[in-house]
């Protein structure tokens, strides 16, 4: 969902705009500017939080912007755009409260908002091994989480040289422009939230860590150069608290900095420069150009989730398709339409939710940590006793929510319902450790008359008989 969130940020933005320069005092029209800008708030708080907060900010700068103008624009800004903008975010955040249930989650330290926060570094050097060109002038850099906090989340997505230097240029080009100059601090603004509560210029894991084999992704203050400011607005903001992965905040930097190319693009036809106006957009993909069959992991310190590769689409197709044949397919011939299951163990269990889906099932378990937080708070409590069994007590704790009626099924996994979601198959002596760990509670349950368990490659299923 982020994702397609990111993706609609320039229809977002265009709304935006729309509500800015509205200037028509006629109720029908200004009801019809309500009315989009007002579903625009709801598709964006329900798509996801983090564009919907960018949407927000991008839509004020916006309206700051506009109101630096004559007084007509000033007061337009007052009167019409600045009240249709709050109405129609306070509804959207209105509707996604009532569903949600609850307003805020609780807060993560700021170590967390500083290992995800984006080095310098990588948004003016690329990561090796992500594109062609880059790689074949031997320019990219080797990055991993062996040296660099956070993930490779971080380092794989925040590579922005040429979008930079052409929407500056852009700026330069048509800085008269009022929409020129909110683009402008919309890109400033985005670019320096990215960076998190500290800033970072090849910040590395100090050696005593990496020697000592401490690869915490969390990154202490002491580690950085020196605060950004952000801190505050990480710690005491509504929506920016939530925001714990800050380097996403470049999407909103290089929506400003898209906007200023555009412009620049725009204003060089205009001119009849038609043919540098083509030369800049081919240098900008050519220099982004991913290179095919990447391979490299996510991940150096982890032998386990080392194996998950980045950029290889042709992989993952195959990947999901042998998924759907050896685990999908099986599953759902084994469970009935319509029931309920429960997934032990139970963590952040993205495959849990596919498998329900494709069983047409219905199961207590989520993808999303924060998707946790939501659903556990309306867990029975014999699901959240079974959840929270270690292996010796597994067998009555399943006993008791088969009885009890909370589920239909419980599903005892031997893969990983996160990573093996990211990498399919999993690897062989994992699914073998997963099945001597359960294999007790396993062998009390299939000796209870009153239960049906039966196991498979990659779990077991217990039900009443």
């Amino acid at each position: 969902m982020l994702s397609i969130g990111i993706a609609l940020l320039p229809f977002y933005l265009y709304q935006a705009i729309r509500v800015c320069r509205v200037d028509s005092i006629n109720v029908r029209t200004l009801s019809a500017v309500l009315f989009r800008f007002t579903a625009t708030a709801i598709l964006s708080v329900f798509m996801d939080g983090y564009t919907f907060v960018m949407f927000a900010l991008a839509t004020f700068i916006l309206l700051a912007a506009e109101g630096l103008g004559n007084r007509s624009c000033r007061k337009n800004v007052a009167t019409t755009a600045l009240p249709i903008s709050v109405i129609g975010f306070g509804i959207a955040y209105f509707l996604y409260v009532k569903f949600l249930g609850f307003s805020v989650f609780t807060p993560d330290p700021l170590d967390l908002f500083r290992g995800w926060g984006v080095d310098v570094t990588m948004l003016v050097f690329p990561t090796k091994g992500l594109f062609w060109i880059w790689d074949h002038l031997g320019l990219g850099i080797e990055r991993n989480n062996a040296v660099y906090y956070g993930d490779a989340s971080v380092w794989t997505t925040t590579f922005s040289l040429f979008v930079g230097v052409f929407g500056c240029a852009g700026f330069m080009v048509v800085r008269r422009q009022k929409l020129a100059v909110a683009f402008l601090l919309i890109a400033i603004v985005g670019t320096y939230l990215a960076l998190g509560p500290s800033l970072k210029i090849h910040s590395l894991r100090p050696h005593a860590d990496i020697v000592a084999g401490q690869f915490s992704p969390l990154m202490p203050a002491a580690n950085a150069i020196m605060p950004t400011g952000s801190g505050f607005l990480s710690e005491h903001v509504p929506g920016f608290r939530n925001m714990r992965a800050s380097y996403r905040w470049l999407a909103l930097g290089l929506l400003g900095l898209w906007a200023m190319f555009a412009m620049l693009i725009g204003e060089l036809d205009r001119r009849g420069r038609a043919g540098v106006a083509l030369a800049l957009v081919v240098l900008t993909v050519v220099c982004n150009v991913p290179k095919p069959h990447v391979t490299a992991p996510g991940t150096v310190t982890d032998p386990a989730l080392a194996r998950v590769k980045l950029r290889a689409p042709h992989h993952w197709r195959e990947s999901l398709e042998d998924m759907d044949s050896t685990l999908a397919t099986s599953f759902k011939h084994e469970i009935r339409k319509g029931s309920v299951v429960a997934f032990v163990p139970q963590g952040n269990d993205f495959l849990a939710g596919y498998l329900a889906a494709a069983a047409d099932a219905k199961t207590y378990n989520v993808g999303g940590d924060k998707n946790v937080v939501i659903a556990s708070s309306a867990w029975p409590a014999n699901i959240k006793a079974l959840f929270a069994s270690p292996p010796e007590h597994l067998a009555a704790s399943v006993t008791q929510t088969l009885e009890a009626h909370d589920a239909d099924y419980v599903v005892v996994s031997f893969v990983d319902l996160l990573w093996d979601a990211h990498e399919w198959p999993p690897e062989a002596t994992s699914v073998a450790t997963a099945r001597a760990r359960y294999a007790s509670a396993l062998d009390q349950l299939q000796a209870d008359p009153r239960l049906i368990t039966s196991r498979s490659e990659y779990f077991a299923l217990v039900s009443l008989r």
